[in-house]
């Protein structure tokens, strides 16, 4: 009986082996998994940040397309005002003229 003992009890170790092999396994391959996962994660954030480095640049640039745009019409407003106040200037010479005209002929 002592020969089916030994059996039996190399057979309990196997098992139990078998089971602490397929337990380290299981935690090298979630292991793995969870550092593929970090990795993909990784990638995602890394193409998040220069998506949002190229958006920066463009608000950048059309930050200053903007400044220059306000500039110009800053220059047109000036303009604009000063073809008003001559406008004023000429409407009045008119007026001078049409009264100096209605002095010169005789109605």
């Amino acid at each position: 009986m002592s020969t089916n003992v030994a059996p039996d009890t190399a057979k309990l170790q196997l098992v139990n082996s078998s089971q602490v092999n397929i337990s380290d396994i299981t935690a090298v391959v979630n292991q793995i998994l969870k550092g593929s996962n970090s990795s993909a994660i990784l990638s995602k954030t890394h193409q998040t940040f220069a998506t949002s480095e190229v958006n920066i640049n463009n608000c950048f640039q059309t930050f200053h397309k903007l400044s220059a745009l306000v500039t110009h019409l800053n220059y047109q407003q000036e303009a604009i005002t000063k073809s008003i106040k001559q406008t004023d200037e000429v409407i009045g010479q008119i007026a001078g003229i049409k009264v100096l005209c209605s002095k010169l002929t005789p109605n």
